[in-house]
């Protein structure tokens, strides 16, 4: 499980670290020679301690985008549509944005760390995913429909879906 304090660390990165270590975390589970480690929320702490002080390449960004551009659309289907057919996970989400969403003019109010590690193991049990990347990814949906409030959160979601 993932602890708020982490989440609230990984939120507050920008989105090019966030997509950068999405691509990473993706290549170091991919990778053979990986430990089984690599998949754990302590090797993804260690890795974004030793973020480089230049940034990172462009093409490593661009990586992470793409896999961020991928995750998402499934994210979105799975919270906010009835293509997974499972009323139980998109009734969580909404009881998860009820709780950690106060509706303010311009957008959200809220422990947004809080929210984005109640969303991982959300992401990785029905995504399939490592807890390194389910929290990476919690972290951009997050950060991508920051504008909105819990009513409208499917709704602006949707748009930055289709604009991707």
């Amino acid at each position: 499980m993932i602890s708020d304090e982490f989440a609230q660390k990984i939120i507050e990165l920008d989105e090019d670290t966030l997509k950068a270590q999405l691509a990473i975390q993706e290549q170091e589970l991919a990778n053979e020679s990986t430990s089984r480690s690599a998949s754990s929320l302590e090797s993804l702490e260690e890795a974004l301690i030793a973020t480089p002080r230049g940034g990172f390449d462009e093409e490593i960004i661009n990586a992470g985008d793409r896999l961020f551009q991928k995750l998402n659309v499934k994210a979105y289907q799975l919270m906010c549509t009835d293509i997974f057919d499972d009323q139980e996970i998109q009734t969580q989400f909404q009881s998860l944005l009820q709780e950690n969403l106060g509706k303010v003019a311009g957008g959200f109010k809220a422990n947004l760390g809080k929210l984005a590690g109640a969303l991982t193991p959300i992401l990785a049990t029905n995504l399939h995913l490592a807890y390194p990347i389910a929290a990476i990814l919690a972290a951009l949906i997050i950060k991508t429909i920051s504008s909105a409030t819990a009513e409208t959160i499917c709704e602006v979601w949707k748009g930055k879906v289709n604009e991707s």
